[in-house]
């Protein structure tokens, strides 16, 4: 057997990547102007590092996510639970539903990254059980994107845009021992 990555490091990645984006929805309000081009401000200082470390982290997390795949087929196992993907790839005008492992490929391949914070009405985890189980719920949840885009070696452009929140969680837990369809 070759390498194997504990799940402790994983969930923690992935932990750390999603509470940064959910106090990113909250870190306006504490702004002394809540509008996109403020002063400075003390909070500035403070997240002056986020964009690196989300980049780092997310990087770091498909890789060893990846690892873990090529020995055990973690990501694989999972593709049953995401019939339409966790992210969309648009390239040369196509969208293509990604897979968690080629959501990894392409962040592995990515030259920038970032993430929206979007909102959904659907619930971003239990919205399939929810549907299956014949409810209607509707709210207003936070559901963060990530955004990533790069080049084909033949220089052709790509941009994936992948659910934060599913992706995240697919690779780095055991996401298919939950009832989520």
């Amino acid at each position: 057997m070759g390498h194997f990555i504990s799940d402790e490091k994983l969930i923690r990645l992935a932990h750390q990547m999603i509470c940064m984006m959910l106090a990113s929805y909250d870190f306006p309000s504490l702004y002394r102007e809540e509008y996109s081009y403020h002063d400075s401000d003390p909070l500035d200082d403070l997240r002056q590092f986020e964009d690196s470390d989300f980049s780092e982290n997310l990087v770091m997390l498909s890789a060893l996510a990846r690892v873990n795949d090529d020995e055990i087929g973690t990501l694989k196992s999972l593709e049953k639970n995401f019939p339409e993907g966790v992210g969309k790839l648009t390239e040369n005008g196509k969208v293509i539903a990604l897979t968690p492992r080629e959501a990894c490929n392409k962040v592995i391949h990515a030259n920038t990254i970032s993430f929206e914070l979007n909102r959904s009405k659907e619930h971003p985890i239990w919205w399939r059980y929810f549907k299956k189980q014949g409810y209607d719920v509707e709210g207003n949840y936070k559901d963060p994107l990530i955004i990533i885009e790069g080049e084909r070696q033949n220089g052709k452009p790509w941009k994936a845009e992948i659910n934060a929140i599913n992706f995240l969680l697919s690779v780095s837990i055991e996401y298919g021992k939950w009832n989520l369809a």
